[in-house]
């Protein structure tokens, strides 16, 4: 938080500034001196330039006596104390790994606990439909292990948690896959039971915050065979893009800057045609040839290894 002071005008001299548009942000230190002797401000100590140098961070956190016309925070920061809050710490992974929390190269089912996230549901929930719950049958995909069901879910706080019909997803710096020795492969996902082939539509939902952004894949529909058709991507700047797998098309920039300002994203397909829509409005569409396999949804977070730590909310998803 960095926290200015300001200088009061008389009413008077507010006037005469307005009306004969005095240059006042290039007036010497004499001209304001005569100014604060006749009255016309209150004083003149905050237009010295003082070398503080680390003193300025002494009181970095007292809000108290800063006024909202002269405070500056971090734009992440604001966006973060409006979200969510949080109850408790996390430790790194290096930290993890060095205790054993998990076991390497092999399937992990003891899970790992996190810190407590509290979401604001009033403010991201805004405007959703009540019955926008999450559903039951979905399995999640983290670091340790590939295929957890609901019964477990509380065993990978660290990772993954709900709130109301909130999914948290969380990833944190130096993370990789552990459970076999594919390198990189972050991931916290969530992917439907339902799955189909080719032939039938099927259709997803649900609306994004972008809390903390990491370059990651933040959505794909996922074929056991024929691997991803389509991802929606999330980069560092929070700016989202849609990603045709197989086409000589570039990728579309669907939007940029969306740290902290929800989103809608809806994907349709049918096994071998896919759409996608934002924000209600459809801003692609293509085909990937999937002979073989089952297709699925997966929405969360996959990305190499992490350089940083990353966290998105996804609320009031809906598949059919």
């Amino acid at each position: 938080m960095v926290a200015g002071n300001r200088i009061l005008l008389s009413e008077g001299f507010t006037a005469m500034a307005l009306r004969e548009r005095l240059p006042l942000h290039a007036w010497s230190a004499r001209q304001w001196s005569e100014a604060r002797r006749r009255g016309d401000i209150n004083r003149t100590l905050p237009l010295a330039h003082l070398p503080l140098g680390p003193l300025r961070k002494i009181a970095a956190r007292r809000w108290q006596r800063v006024r909202t016309c002269n405070l500056g925070v971090w734009a992440d920061d604001f966006r973060r104390g409006e979200v969510f809050r949080q109850q408790g710490t996390d430790p790194t992974f290096n930290d993890l790994k060095q205790r054993r929390a998990f076991p390497i190269g092999e399937q992990s089912t003891a899970g790992v606990l996190g810190s407590a996230i509290d979401v604001n549901n009033d403010l991201v929930e805004r405007g959703l439909p009540a019955d926008r719950t999450i559903p039951q049958d979905i399995i999640i995909h983290t670091l340790c292990h590939s295929h957890i069901r609901r019964e477990d879910f509380g065993k990978w706080t660290r990772w993954y948690q709900e709130d109301g019909n909130t999914q948290v997803f969380r990833l944190f710096k130096d993370e990789h896959n552990v459970r076999n020795d594919r390198p990189g492969a972050a991931r916290i996902e969530a992917y439907s039971d339902l799955r189909w082939r080719k032939g039938e539509w099927h259709a997803w939902e649900g609306r994004y915050t972008i809390v903390k952004p990491h370059r990651c894949m933040i959505f794909q529909a996922k074929n056991d065979d024929n691997d991803w058709s389509v991802s929606i991507d999330l980069n560092d700047n929070g700016d989202i893009t849609l990603n045709h797998r197989l086409d000589e098309r570039e990728d579309i920039t669907l939007a940029r800057n969306m740290t902290g300002r929800p989103f809608t994203l809806g994907v349709r397909d049918n096994g071998h045609n896919y759409e996608v829509y934002f924000n209600g409005r459809k801003v692609g569409e293509g085909e990937f040839n999937r002979p073989t396999g089952y297709n699925r949804f997966r929405w969360g977070m996959y990305d190499g290894t992490m350089r940083h730590d990353a966290m998105i909310l996804v609320s009031g998803i809906r598949f059919e």
